[in-house]
């Protein structure tokens, strides 16, 4: 066979894999911050500039950082940095205005000896003030505010009364309640804790409105058995009671959308199949091949389990957390998962997609994004941090080399 001219083939090659990418080949990886257990991001506007700014508590060393979003044209070097603590055993970080007064808040729950929830009040300009402008309230001391080995929490109003709530829950024989406040916020005698139900250990809380009755439920996963047998793991959600029952925790109804009895990990939420009802994709320990449970009805009551049926990769570690969007344009939403095994040459995130019926388990296939580099990784978040218009994953990872690669961002190529 005649070899092509140079020129010919430069065209094809780039028609095939696109102008610098090699198809199938690990999307660019831009650490945002280094350091010691970066264990999972949440993504909210901390400075008010309309870029996402980043929550990330590094359980190893004991403090939790924030990260200010620099710019598109800046994102793929080390972000501007504060660190808050210390909060020792740090597990979750996330945003939110807790006392109502415009600037938004840190939130950072710690396990370990610590076993609290450790609230971070803003000053007027975050970006730019040292940690000591910062006023810290500690919760879990005291006999309204249980300690226990604090997991997951999400802030939400969950009243409507334009103030929000936190949902929180912990792990080992824990709780998964609402911790709520008369008066004033920064004053940690204020505090109460509503228990909602026993959880052997909290993974994902969300807030979600699964029966289409306007107000916001708590959607959850439940990732390990209560120490006397009782097994309660999976994915559940209680109902809100709306205003009159709020912090009565008998009023809360339960309900289960599956993987009961099944080590359930992170959760997220999206209409994966396009029929306007609200889906359920979660991850389980045991497989590198997260479910979608597809919703049935807009009451939150009817669910239909598809897991891909493509035979568990050996070059991707078992699931941890999973997020659903639109990475390659097709109009189609695909499922990047994160694992914390990925050992080896094991890829540590990874991409589930479809070009069929999404419903139906041998239309998935899943590649590798991240290259051999990380071993355990935590939550995803899609966003479009360099601006080009297509989705960008982030993530944290805390295994690499004894202290983990970080907080990082993978690169879209869009192929």
């Amino acid at each position: 066979m005649n070899a092509l001219p140079a020129f010919l083939l430069a065209l094809a090659l780039s028609s095939a894999d696109g102008p610098s990418h090699a198809r199938g080949a690990p999307w660019p990886r831009h650490q945002i911050g280094a350091g010691a257990g970066a264990d999972g991001i949440r993504l909210a506007d901390m400075d008010g500039d309309g870029l996402p700014d980043a929550a990330v508590g590094f359980e190893e060393e004991g403090v939790t950082r924030l990260y200010f979003n620099p710019g598109p044209e800046r994102a793929k070097a080390p972000w501007p940095m504060l660190t808050l603590g210390p909060t020792p055993g740090v597990e979750d970080a996330s945003i939110a205005d807790i006392d109502g007064d415009g600037h938004r808040d840190l939130i950072s729950l710690t396990e370990g000896r610590d076993r609290a929830v450790h609230l971070f009040f803003a000053p007027a300009e975050p970006h730019g003030n040292a940690a000591s402008a910062w006023r810290h309230a500690m919760l879990g001391n005291r006999v309204r505010v249980p300690r226990m080995a604090y997991m997951f929490a999400q802030a939400v109003d969950l009243d409507g009364d334009g103030r929000v709530e936190i949902v929180a829950g912990g792990k080992n024989d824990a709780t998964l309640g609402i911790l709520y406040a008369d008066g004033d916020r920064r004053n940690p005698a204020n505090w109460r804790f509503q228990a909602l139900r026993a959880i052997g250990w909290t993974m994902s809380i969300l807030a979600e409105d699964m029966d289409g009755d306007g107000d916001v439920d708590i959607l959850f996963s439940d990732r390990k058995p209560l120490s006397d047998g009782t097994d309660l793991r999976g994915i559940h959600w209680l109902e809100n009671p709306g205003t009159e029952g709020l912090r009565d925790g008998a009023a809360w109804r339960s309900h289960t959308v599956g993987m009961r009895g099944e080590e359930t990990m992170f959760l997220a939420v999206a209409d994966v199949d396009g029929d306007g009802y609200r889906d359920v994709v979660a991850a389980g320990k045991d497989s590198s091949a997260p479910s979608v449970f597809f919703g049935l009805d807009r009451r939150g009551r009817a669910y239909r389990r598809m897991t891909p049926d493509a035979a568990p990769s050996a070059a991707f570690g078992t699931g941890k957390a999973v997020t659903a969007a639109d990475f390659d344009g097709d109009g189609r939403l695909e499922l990047a998962i994160s694992a914390e095994s990925a050992d080896g040459a094991k890829a540590g995130v990874a991409i589930w997609s479809t070009a069929g019926d999404p419903r139906n388990p041998a239309s998935w296939s899943l590649r590798g994004i991240s290259g051999e580099a990380g071993i355990k990784f935590d939550l995803l978040v899609a966003y479009d941090l360099d601006a080009d218009g297509d989705l960008d994953i982030l993530s944290t990872e805390e295994s690499e080399g004894g202290t983990g690669l970080g907080v990082v961002w993978y690169e879209n190529p869009r192929l």
